[in-house]
């Protein structure tokens, strides 16, 4: 054989199956090795050189890829070089007139995934921004001002007018609008997308670039460019489940936009699936198989004590929930779901985290706990779950969970800021606020995307009354995520304890609009309704927070009723407020606070015959449980007396003389 005089074409094929199997099989080095070659042998043809990128790419060479790229003329080496211009006028052999659009798109891809790994951030967004530039002839005029987040998509998919753009075969787009007509690029856009491959089975390359602009922006903390790039990605492809998961896990979406953006979703019947998944891990939280232990209806009256004591029982499956629209959870499979799928996807990871959450968020603690549990049980340290994970174990006060997921987080993963979110919930389960302070500053430091150790780490302010430190990470959260309503909650109550009540109706009322399922929001504006004097507004408010609540007894449950029972009782309305103070002892039976507040209802009822009798027992059972209550030691002196003024006999008034002997009877007056 002779080398150098002929290319060795026949081996060119089976070189690069080798180079795809090392990839596959974790073998950089041997892929880098064997691309080199390929490159050299195959003369340097376009997609020897990409594969060798890529191989580089994987083996964490992300500085030589972009070399190798800008070297050979495939990305530009200035501000002003166009994408691909070289591309163009390399060889391609029997490759289709339409090879050079797709070539662009994933070379650019894979330089933009480059200089995402090094943080280059500024350049990312140059490259590509010259890809806008390469279409400007695409571009209208008039649209100038609308800025470059929505020029650059427009050229990719639209013409002037929103006329089809002639794309390569397979990745052909047209834009059109929510209501059916076409036009220029608006955040109700729907996009119909066909795949790059004949069978659907592919991720379009314009979605995963819009997810990558996405990206880049988020890490630029450009909250609203990033939410309209992956916005654009999952409309794009509805199979971008990254630019899905950024939009929920960075909570960039209000319940509304949510909504409309998964209407929105051009899906075929077969991926019906998809839909309800997506459903499922949003705000939404249609979690599958709860039909059976979900009612529609409770009763508005309370049951019956022997009842109330079954529903202590945490080993019960049946969980009772009162009549709200927007509770209600859709349990049924769509018609378009085989039986098959739908008994699959019911014990997968985000199912479970949906129903997990859902409990949590309506106070049903040791069902999510035992829900999370056994999710976590099939699957150790699935990420995605420790958040609520960890939040319920705090508030069920598990401290040894809680220190057993630390460890293991830490000892795994030490440079996620979960593991050290973790560490900071142990020591605020045992009341180390210091210390938890420390850890939750730790894990946003390291992942600012953590919404739960920004909140954590307000609270750890707030519970030693430090305002202005809980108000400051409060407001961070709040800005990093607009679709969270938590921080937004905190705020309000913070303004309230300082007494700002104008600030705290403003950051309540957002709050409530953001998530109007949620009973705490509600029972914070009764309170603050409570605060201004307005005690009508005030039970309308506690009394939509009531029908939010499960009907097991819990703390959240026992103070709204408390808070409820307040305001009758300014409104002179005794009996209601007797009736819901009854409800709360029911539930915390050695409240002294409640005891009180029950005795000083009945004094002030005024029925001194009847009632004073019982307002005397309850201050009796308050001063038993805290015996340095002054309020109550003072009003039980007052009912003591007002008791004694009215059932006490008449008294003979007899003058008293101090020369009368006590032991010798007095002489009878003749």
């Amino acid at each position: 054989m002779t080398y150098g005089r002929t290319k060795p074409q026949p081996s060119l094929t089976k070189l690069r199956g080798v180079i795809e199997d090392c990839l596959a099989k974790d073998l950089i080095s041997s892929a880098i090795f064997y691309a080199d070659k390929l490159v050299s042998m195959g003369g340097g043809q376009f997609r020897d050189i990409l594969l060798h990128a890529r191989a580089l790419y994987f083996g964490g060479q992300y500085c030589r890829a972009l070399a190798l790229l800008r070297r050979e003329g495939l990305i530009p080496c200035d501000e002003y070089q166009r994408v691909g211009s070289t591309v163009q006028n390399r060889s391609h052999g029997n490759r289709e007139g339409d090879a050079p659009y797709l070539e662009k798109m994933h070379v650019l891809h894979l330089a933009v995934q480059c200089l995402i790994a090094m943080k280059s951030w500024d350049e990312c967004l140059t490259l590509l921004g010259s890809v806008e530039r390469e279409h400007e002839s695409l571009m209208d005029s008039q649209d100038d001002d609308t800025g470059a987040a929505e020029r650059l998509i427009n050229n990719d998919v639209t013409e002037k007018g929103g006329k089809e753009v002639k794309l390569p075969e397979g990745q052909c787009a047209k834009v059109r609008r929510a209501d059916g007509s076409t036009g220029g690029q608006t955040y109700g856009i729907k996009l119909e997308v066909c795949a790059e491959s004949t069978d659907g089975a592919s991720i379009s390359t314009i979605s995963s670039l819009c997810f990558l602009r996405g990206k880049v922006y988020s890490a630029l903390e450009n909250r609203s460019f990033a939410k309209y790039w992956y916005k654009l990605a999952l409309l794009s492809d509805p199979f971008c489940f990254e630019a899905f998961h950024a939009l929920i896990s960075d909570h960039m979406l209000k319940p509304e936009e949510e909504r409309s953006l998964l209407a929105s979703l051009n899906l075929k019947q077969e991926d019906a699936w998809l839909h309800m998944m997506y459903r499922t891990i949003g705000q939404d939280k249609v979690c599958w198989g709860l039909e059976e232990s979900v009612h529609e209806a409770v009763p508005s009256e309370y049951y019956l004590k022997e009842e109330i004591k079954n529903a202590h029982n945490m080993d019960s499956d049946c969980i009772h929930k009162h009549e709200s629209p927007s509770d209600k959870i859709v349990a049924t499979s769509p018609a378009a779901i085989s039986e098959a799928s739908f008994t699959a996807l019911q014990n997968t990871n985000e199912v479970s985290l949906a129903r997990a959450e859902w409990l949590f968020r309506r106070d049903y603690l040791h069902q999510s706990f035992l829900t999370i549990s056994y999710a976590l049980g099939r699957d150790p340290l699935q990420l995605i779950m420790l958040p609520c994970y960890l939040a319920v174990s705090v508030e069920l006060r598990r401290k040894n969970d809680i220190y057993r997921c630390a460890h293991k987080l830490v000892e795994q993963y030490p440079e996620l800021g979960i593991s050290w979110f973790a560490v900071g919930c142990y020591y605020y389960c045992g009341c180390k606020f210091d210390s938890a302070r420390r850890y939750f500053s730790k894990a946003t430091s390291m992942e600012k995307s953590l919404v739960s150790a920004w909140i954590g780490f307000g609270h750890a302010f707030a519970a030693q009354e430090e305002s202005d430190q809980a108000m400051a990470a409060y407001r961070t959260a709040a800005r990093l995520f607009p679709g969270c309503h938590i921080p937004l909650l905190c705020i309000g109550i913070e303004y309230q304890r300082t007494n700002n009540l104008g600030l705290a109706q403003r950051f309540l009322t957002r709050a409530s609009e953001i998530c109007p399922d949620d009973s705490a929001v509600y029972n914070e504006l009764g309170v603050l309704a409570y605060h201004n004097k307005d005690y009508a507004t005030a039970i309308m408010h506690l009394e939509h927070a009531i029908t939010l609540l499960p009907y097991l007894p819990s703390a959240r449950w026992e103070a709204t009723a408390v808070n409820l029972a307040h305001a009758y009782r300014k409104q002179h309305s005794f009996e209601k407020a007797i009736s819901w103070y009854e409800k709360a002892l029911s539930f915390a039976p050695r409240s002294a606070s409640t005891y009180t507040a029950l005795a000083f209802t009945y004094q002030l009822k005024g029925n001194f015959q009847c009632r004073l009798s019982e307002a005397i027992e309850y201050y009796h059972k308050a001063l038993s449980l805290r015996p340095d209550d002054t309020f109550a030691q003072e009003m039980l002196t007052l009912a003591l007396i007002d008791q004694c003024a009215v059932t006490m006999p008449p008294y003979n008034f007899m003058a008293y003389n101090p020369h009368h002997d006590l032991f010798i009877p007095p002489k009878q007056l003749s």
